[in-house]
């Protein structure tokens, strides 16, 4: 029984996770915290690119709870399947992550 409860407590976790994938947004990019550094990285609102578009300007700083943070990555899918035409990169990104700019297509026959 223990041990039941232990996975189902675990799967609530994992699935809201991935549900909810950012911390915070700030002109429409989503952020996740990095708590240890204090520092941001860009993310998906979904885990899965959260509906991005058009041209992306990813500033250096970004402010969340009056806090001024460094924008350090770019995580795991954060535009993956997105529309996007271009994106601004500042010197502040050290890491991207697996699949980032990933884009599939769907063919018609």
């Amino acid at each position: 029984m223990k041990h039941k409860l232990l996975f189902l407590v675990l799967s609530l976790l994992f699935i809201s996770k991935n549900v909810l994938a950012y911390d915070f947004e700030v002109d429409g990019i989503y952020y996740g915290l990095e708590t240890t550094s204090m520092t941001a990285y860009v993310t998906g609102a979904t885990g899965s690119g959260g509906g991005y578009s058009g041209n992306i300007i990813i500033p250096s700083k970004v402010t969340y709870n009056t806090k001024e943070l460094d924008v350090t990555a770019i995580h795991n899918k954060a535009f993956y399947g997105c529309n996007i035409s271009s994106i601004t990169i500042p010197n502040s990104i050290v890491s991207i992550g697996e699949s980032a700019f990933y884009v599939y297509f769907h063919w018609i026959q």
